[in-house]
C-alpha cells in the first residue's frame, strides 16, 4: 500500500469515526428525551391516581350524606 491509499484509508477512517460520534450523540439525545418522557408519564400517572383518589373520597362522601338523609327520613316516620 502506498502512502497515498494510507492517507485515503485514513480520512475514511477519521469520516466513520465522526459518523458514529454523531450517531452517538443523537442516541445520548435521544435516550435524555426518552427519560424525560417516562419521567413525565410517571408523574401524569401519579397525579391522575390522586385526581381519581379525590374524585372517589367526594363520591364516598356524598353517599354518605345521602344514606344519612335517608336514615333521618326513615327514621322520622318511624
Amino acid at each position: 500500500m502506498d502512502i497515498k491509499h494510507i492517507k485515503a484509508s485514513l480520512v475514511r477512517l477519521d469520516d466513520a469515526i465522526t459518523a458514529l460520534e454523531q450517531g452517538y450523540s443523537v442516541y445520548s439525545e435521544n435516550l435524555k428525551l426518552a427519560q424525560r418522557q417516562l419521567e413525565m408519564f410517571e408523574e401524569n400517572k401519579a397525579t391522575a391516581s390522586r385526581i381519581e383518589e379525590d374524585r372517589r373520597k367526594k363520591i364516598v362522601g356524598h353517599l354518605d350524606k345521602a344514606i344519612q338523609k335517608a336514615e333521618a327520613i326513615l327514621y322520622a316516620e318511624a
